[in-house]
């Protein structure tokens, strides 16, 4: 993450110095900070889905057992 905020803060000084030698390497920048954004959101996301289970209401109601709730851990 802090890789890519850098990379960010350092597109944003390039593009804000309008040079026209700056302009190729803009568009790496920029292309780099996407990758990595769409890299990370891909990693979250498998991520998340390793860790949830879907809850199902009925098998808790027809078996009398607690619902699962979240325990702040």
């Amino acid at each position: 993450m802090d890789s890519i905020r850098r990379l960010d803060r350092a597109l944003a000084q390039m593009t804000a110095s309008n040079i026209r030698a700056n302009q190729h390497a803009i568009g790496d920048f920029n292309d780099l900070v996407h990758t990595g954004r769409r890299n990370l959101e891909e990693c979250f996301r498998s991520i998340v889905a390793e860790l949830c289970k879907p809850i199902e209401p009925a098998h808790h109601i027809t078996k009398r057992e607690h619902s699962p709730y979240w325990s702040g851990q």
